[in-house]
């Protein structure tokens, strides 16, 4: 799965805030990708979801799913739109387009349908959505500084650790006040204002087929 496409962009985003960012706590890999717990059920929980309201609307266009094809064979267009999460969250502040010299600061949300697995356990299907959204100095400073505000308000400790479910909600999963504010910190920065592009990948066969696309817009 192709959450996460850079390892320089990784360091490049700890030096940018080592240099230039007030916080006295170190950032970390959980502070450039933060990764979702899985709820104990599917439906009424926690994570976002493909209609959950972002940045002049829906974080992504639910008609998207109409153009292209079905995510799962088991899973028809109704029960993918239902079932989708985002399952993680990338902050990135130089994706090498237009080129690698000219890029773009962006977030950047991983989708997966979640569905209910052995013995009712919830588990991800093992298909994804990227959406990509584009974000001005500006914003993306503001990004940073509300990020840097969420962490201190919650308390989180995250030099050294390695990448995993994130601290902050590591106890309580979906229920926790953490992953409440920082959905609302992504709410603010994501929507069909600044969708710049979806990759898609699709599984098929037995489960062990893929097929990958993606394009412009949202």
């Amino acid at each position: 799965m192709e959450i996460f496409l850079s390892m320089k962009a990784s360091l490049a985003f700890i030096l940018t805030l080592a240099l230039g960012s007030s916080v006295s706590a170190a950032w970390d890999l959980n502070d450039v990708s933060y990764l979702m717990p899985l709820p104990t059920h599917v439906g009424g929980d926690n994570l976002m979801g493909i209609h959950t309201p972002g940045r002049s609307g829906p974080l992504l266009n639910p008609a998207f799913l109409g153009t292209i094809p079905p995510l799962t064979p088991v899973m028809n267009e109704g029960d993918i739109a239902a079932s989708l999460r985002v399952i993680a969250v990338r902050v990135d502040p130089c994706f090498p387009l237009p080129t690698p010299q000219s890029c773009q600061k962006q977030i950047r949300l991983v989708w997966q349908p979640i569905e209910p697995g052995f013995r009712g356990r919830v588990q991800s299907v093992d298909a994804a959505l990227h959406s990509f959204y584009v974000l001005e100095d500006q914003e993306f400073s503001s990004l940073l500084k509300d990020l840097e505000t969420w962490k201190k308000i919650h308390q989180l400790q995250t030099a050294g650790l390695p990448l995993q479910i994130h601290p902050a909600w590591a106890q309580q999963a979906d229920k926790s006040p953490a992953l409440l504010a920082f959905n609302d910190i992504v709410k603010k920065y994501a929507g069909p204002a600044n969708i710049s592009r979806v990759t898609v990948m699709v599984v098929r066969g037995g489960g062990d087929m893929y097929d990958f696309s993606g394009g412009n817009g949202g």
